[in-house]
């Protein structure tokens, strides 16, 4: 007797989508490159020379690094590569072998971008038009409690081990 089979809709299963990569610019987290008092330095040359960037962007000059962050240095959402964004806490994978810190395969993420920084980090179609999706329900994936799972690979070991990794504790 052949097995009855599991549908494919519910609750429990992601929304139907396609995946619409797109390459973006990333950097490090400020605070991974920079003291705090360079970074106090950076809001303040913000606030006077570069105001009328983040207006155009809808962003408030004035709300320091945490919006800074957002726009302008790691890209959130799913991603092969780049940076982690770490919405808890900023865990190091360590290889189970050689003991080194492992490089950043790839992210799974509960959410593309969020509210406040859609106008960088935006999905967009190919001819440049603002995709209209709710940030919050592209995919249907929630990990946690709207967090991201990670995939981190040591690139110094032969054998390449891949560690698995959550933000949330």
């Amino acid at each position: 007797m052949p097995k009855q089979a599991i549908p494919l809709t519910g609750p429990h299963m992601p929304h139907k989508c396609s995946p619409n990569p797109v390459r973006v610019i990333e950097f490090p987290l400020s605070e991974e490159l920079i003291t705090s008092s360079q970074l106090e330095e950076i809001e303040s040359w913000v606030r006077v020379n570069a105001r009328q960037d983040f207006e155009a962007i809808n962003i408030d000059a004035d709300s320091g690094a945490a919006d800074f962050t957002k726009q302008f240095s790691v890209a959130l959402g799913s991603k092969i590569g780049g940076f982690e964004y770490y919405t808890q806490y900023a865990g190091e994978a360590k290889c189970p072998n050689c003991g080194t810190k492992m490089s950043h395969l790839l992210t799974i993420a509960s959410s593309e971008y969020t509210e406040n920084d859609a106008k960088r980090w935006h999905p967009y179609d190919r001819h440049g038009n603002a995709l209209l999706l709710n940030y919050d329900e592209c995919s249907g994936i929630c990990i946690g409690d709207l967090d991201e799972y990670f995939a981190h690979v040591c690139l110094r070991c032969e054998e390449r081990p891949i560690v698995f990794q959550s933000p949330t504790r």
